[in-house]
């Protein structure tokens, strides 16, 4: 097994026999970025438009809270 973890990985056409895509909310996203990296902020949301992970991913959470993440879709 590989586990392979990264941002923005969706899309790029990798083999997976499994997908599993951390949501967070444009609100949280803005909130958990460190002040220097608040630069990358765009790409997230190009990401989200132009490679719809919430659908190409055979499985999603909602991660807003890290403390209780939420199962929006699974295989």
């Amino acid at each position: 097994m590989l586990l392979l973890d990264g941002t923005l990985l969706l899309g790029r056409g990798l083999p997976a026999e499994l997908t599993v895509h951390l949501w967070l909310s444009r609100a949280a996203l803005g909130r958990r970025a460190d002040p220097d990296h608040r630069w990358r902020l765009p790409a997230y949301e190009r990401y989200e438009r132009e490679v719809a992970p919430m659908t190409s991913a055979d499985v999603v959470v909602k991660a807003d809270d890290p403390r209780h993440p939420a199962l929006l879709t699974q295989a």
